[in-house]
């Protein structure tokens, strides 16, 4: 299962109904994926992303996320470091993967989540971190060619002859 900070922040109702998800999932054997998404302007307490990545699986943050709720010590965390790449922290594991030079870069919007969504389908589909971590740094670099979130998102083709 995966969510993230924006659903905590939107509403109360969201954000019970997040918590509720997340005990079940937990409680049931899912794993949790968690992306921070850290949204100040819509009320996105620290604290409740703290609480949030301490029940998660995975978690996805950027550095300045980092900065502000702290790192975790969920079994993976992909800290993401926009056109410089992303890192994964597995147990003892540090490994990172530098970006794609993207030229002209059009729009980083989404980038974040291509990058979530390719890493989460390789691992689901069996794939270990380090080629989960590869495929979502080229699907987020790629992501970067055209305008738009889900518009701009490489198709799994073109993340593989790209080298994910």
């Amino acid at each position: 299962m995966h969510l993230t900070g924006v659903t905590l922040a939107v509403s109360r109702s969201s954000e019970e109904v997040a918590w509720d998800a997340i005990a079940r999932a937990r409680g049931a054997g899912v794993p949790v994926s968690f992306a921070v998404n850290h949204r100040p302007a819509l009320g996105g307490a620290p604290e409740r992303l703290r609480e949030a990545m301490a029940r998660s699986d995975v978690v996805f943050l950027s550095q300045e996320e980092a900065e502000i709720v702290g790192v975790p010590e969920a079994p993976e965390v992909i800290l993401t470091r926009g056109s410089a790449g992303a890192t994964l922290l597995a147990g003892a594991a540090e490994i990172s993967v530098p970006g794609l030079r993207i030229d002209p870069l059009v729009d980083a919007a989404g980038a974040g989540d291509a990058l979530a969504g390719a890493y989460l389908a390789r691992r689901l589909a069996g794939a270990p971190p380090e080629a989960a971590l590869r495929a979502g740094v080229i699907a987020a670099s790629l992501s970067c060619r055209a305008r738009g979130c889900a518009r701009s998102y490489p198709t799994a083709a073109e993340v593989a002859a790209a080298g994910g």
